[in-house]
């Protein structure tokens, strides 16, 4: 599994392993529980998985995108 999350417009890390490791993992990358995390991966289910993680400890601002492939198709429109 593979879900990459991007602080400050920024991609810094890709969590690999369970949804839930991340409420672990995104303590050596945010800064605190109010920065924006915008969370994506293949298909968005994952991402979706690891958005409920994070709220339920704490983080505030946490979008998920979706699939990536929809975000790559966000972006050439733009």
């Amino acid at each position: 599994m593979l879900i990459m999350f991007i602080l400050a417009h920024m991609l810094v890390s890709c969590v690999q392993g369970e949804a839930d490791e991340i409420k672990v993992k995104i303590k050596d990358h945010a800064k605190g529980k109010e920065e924006k995390i915008i969370l994506y991966c293949r298909s968005g289910r994952r991402s979706a998985i690891a958005k409920k993680a994070l709220e339920e400890i704490g983080y505030k601002n946490v979008l998920n995108a979706g699939a990536y492939e929809d975000l790559k198709k966000k972006e050439k429109k733009e």
